[in-house]
């Protein structure tokens, strides 16, 4: 009897090995390879879908495709958070949140990836849209925020748009459509 109690012990220890192993093997970390294959697949996809909806107006791109290529990105910023790449993750995620008009998470991602990666080589680019999402959510407080940081930071901004933020950071009172009145006025005057 002693036997066959140790038998099943060992039997049992040996089954939880076994399925120890396969759940390690199975929760192996995927390489970067795959997960810019995989995201690749998708952003083609995407590029397909945007051609497409050049031919044809009428048509609409899939959500579920937008959104997939969103979790393929974060998947890679997620495995490697400090991997250059994952800069130009996050950067796609909050262009991805801001055609779908969620502003309130590409801004997020905006911040998340200035903070990840403060010298970031779009910096300029990404600090810009930020302003600019932040003045179609009527946020002057954010608006602020990003214009300001960008002029502070990006001194190599060509003068046309270190002009326009400038003017946009000094007339911040002014709704957007307040301002384009106020511009057409001081046209019409010359």
């Amino acid at each position: 009897m002693k036997k066959i109690i140790a038998f099943t012990l060992l039997a049992f220890v040996l089954i939880q090995c076994k399925n120890a192993s396969e759940n390690e093997n199975t929760n192996l970390r995927p390489s970067q390879d795959e997960l810019k294959k995989s995201i690749k697949v998708m952003d083609d996809s995407l590029s397909v879908l945007y051609q497409n909806l050049m031919k044809d107006p009428q048509k609409q791109i899939p959500s579920l495709a937008i959104y997939e290529t969103i979790n393929r990105y974060l998947a890679f910023y997620k495995e490697y958070p400090t991997d250059k790449y994952s800069a130009t993750c996050l950067d796609k995620v909050q262009q991805l949140y801001l055609q779908e008009k969620i502003y309130e998470s590409s801004l997020a991602y905006t911040d998340t990836l200035l903070i990840k990666f403060p010298n970031y080589k779009d910096k300029a680019n990404l600090l810009l849209n930020a302003g600019s999402t932040a003045e179609l959510l009527e946020d002057k407080d954010l608006l602020k925020k990003y214009y300001s940081r960008l002029l502070k930071e990006c001194k190599d901004l060509n003068s046309e748009t270190r002009e326009m933020v400038e003017f946009r950071l000094k007339h911040i009172d002014k709704t957007f459509d307040e301002l384009i009145e106020m511009q057409m006025k001081s046209i019409s005057k010359k």
